[in-house]
């Protein structure tokens, strides 16, 4: 199957929940990518639920690109991926890059949620 750095997970979702879906992946004894929720649950002590049941993290919905930038900071400070801020056509962007340059757009202009 594909492998992923990182997975953005929405918790309401048709047909397997959020919950249920990681519940799934985590049967999977390779399954390591982080996972973070996305939920309109901003309730106390929702994001210690969500870490409770697996999730590498938790956002609340609505959120900004910054809030996601952050989130993937704080999930690959420790790797080689890094975030860069590039001006692609008179368009600033977020890629993220690996040391060997290698990058893969994140945003683009019509990022929205």
């Amino acid at each position: 199957g594909n492998r992923y750095d990182l997975i953005f997970m929405d918790i309401m979702m048709p047909n397997m929940n959020g919950e249920a879906t990681l519940k799934e992946l985590l049967k999977d004894p390779n399954f390591n990518t982080p996972v973070i929720a996305l939920t309109a649950d901003a309730v106390s002590g929702a994001r210690e639920k969500y870490i409770k049941e697996g999730f590498k993290d938790y956002i609340a919905k609505p959120f900004s690109k910054g809030q996601i930038e952050e989130k993937l900071k704080d999930i690959f400070k420790d790797t080689n991926i890094k975030i860069k801020k590039v001006n692609i056509n008179g368009i600033h962007k977020s890629i993220l890059t690996t040391t060997l340059e290698l990058a893969v757009r994140f945003f683009n202009s019509s990022f929205s949620f």
